[in-house]
């Protein structure tokens, strides 16, 4: 049996179920990356992102286990790919 995909939610409330909202597991994710871009290596700045490596748009879930830490110029080069 097939599990379906959730239905999409209107505007804001879809933005922020996409996110990592607790600050204890993004900490977790930075401690995770040792700090350093997950892509380019390079140190995570302050504004660092936390990339569902599966785009969120494919799946409708945001799961610590299924993200890393990246820098925004290399998350945003990425996309929805």
């Amino acid at each position: 049996m097939t599990t379906p995909k959730p239905e999409p939610l209107p505007g804001l409330a879809r933005h922020r179920a996409r996110r990592l909202r607790s600050k204890g597991l993004r900490n977790a994710l930075y401690r995770a990356a040792g700090g350093r871009c997950a892509e380019c290596g390079a140190p995570l700045p302050a504004d660092w992102h936390a990339d569902h490596v599966v785009p969120w748009c494919r799946t409708g879930r945001t799961n610590v286990h299924e993200m890393r830490a990246t820098c925004p110029t290399c998350n945003l080069r990425k996309g929805s790919r």
